[in-house]
């Protein structure tokens, strides 16, 4: 959406983070070549297009990178403190702290 609802959510910004895991084990395990041309398996989609093949309106972009500048997982939300938690501690042991994910 424009306003990048989803990047103030617990769980999608979660699994940005596996996404982003799973494409650097892949890379580090892969020839350069290879990690080259795979280097972009994480996929912003919005309404008017896809981010990475410069698809979406100059708006929703400039509003992604507006949000990923100031992006702070801490302050994601989640319906669930239960899951917010959960959240919070494997960010904190994969990453040892939000500082190492915050951008």
């Amino acid at each position: 959406d424009e306003c990048v609802y989803p990047l103030g959510r617990s769980w999608c910004l979660f699994e940005l983070l596996h996404s982003m895991l799973r494409v650097e084990k892949e890379q580090a395990q892969a020839s350069s070549e290879d990690a080259e041309q795979d280097c972009y398996k994480i996929f912003f989609c919005t309404n008017t297009g896809i981010l990475n093949r410069g698809e979406a309106s100059t708006e929703v972009s400039l509003n992604i990178g507006e949000r990923l500048a100031g992006l702070r997982l801490e302050d994601a939300s989640a319906s669930s403190q239960d899951d917010q938690q959960m959240i919070q501690d494997c960010v904190i042991s994969y990453m040892g702290s939000f500082a190492e994910i915050n951008m």
